[in-house]
C-alpha cells in the first residue's frame, strides 16, 4: 500500500477510490462490454479493479467480444485519463453494475451497460423513470417542448432519464 504512517487509513481509502474510479472508467470505455461480462469477470478476478486488468487466461475462459479482449489487453490510458478528468470537472458519478446502486430493472435487461455515468442524484436510480431522447442540435421549439414535457412528467413523480449526449 502506498500510505504513510501519518496519513495511513485516509491515504489507503483515497488510493482505493482512485483505483475503483479508474477501473470503472476503463470498463465503461471497453467496447461491447456488458454488465453480464463484468459479472463473469469479477468472481474470476477477485474484484472490479482486478477485472479491469484481467490475466490473459481469464480472458480466454470468458466469452468476451474480440474488441473487448483487445481493449482490455491494451487499454487507451490517455482516453481513460481524459474520461476521469471530464468526470471530475462535471461532477458525474460512475455506477458499475456490481454495486447495489445500479438500477435493478436495468440490470435485468439484455446487454445492460457495465457502468453508468450519472449526473444528478444517484438516489433516484431505483425510482420509476422515463427516458427523454433528443438531439444535440435541437431547435429552440424542440427544446421548449422537451422542457415542458419533462416538467409535466416530473410532476407525476417520474424521474427523467437522459442518455447524457453532451
Amino acid at each position: 500500500a502506498w500510505t504513510t504512517e501519518v496519513h495511513g487509513e485516509r491515504s489507503s481509502a483515497t488510493l482505493a477510490r482512485m483505483y475503483f474510479a479508474r477501473a470503472c472508467a476503463l470498463l465503461a470505455r471497453t467496447p461491447s462490454l456488458t454488465a453480464e461480462h463484468v459479472h463473469a469477470l469479477v468472481p474470476r478476478c477477485g474484484s472490479l479493479e482486478e477485472a479491469a486488468e484481467p490475466h490473459p487466461e481469464v480472458l480466454a475462459e470468458i466469452e468476451l467480444p474480440r474488441a473487448a479482449c483487445q481493449f482490455l489487453a491494451a487499454p487507451d490510458a490517455g482516453a481513460i485519463d481524459a474520461d476521469l478528468k471530464w468526470l471530475r470537472s462535471c461532477g458525474a458519478a460512475m455506477i458499475p453494475c456490481t454495486v447495489p446502486e445500479y438500477p435493478p430493472l436495468l440490470a435485468q435487461t439484455q446487454r445492460a451497460p457495465a457502468v453508468l455515468y450519472v449526473l444528478g442524484d444517484t438516489d433516484v436510480l431505483p425510482s420509476s423513470q422515463i427516458a427523454i431522447v433528443g438531439s444535440r442540435m435541437a431547435s429552440s421549439g424542440g427544446l421548449g417542448t422537451a422542457r415542458s414535457f419533462a416538467a409535466d412528467v416530473a410532476r407525476f413523480g417520474l424521474t427523467i432519464t437522459s442518455g447524457l449526449a453532451l
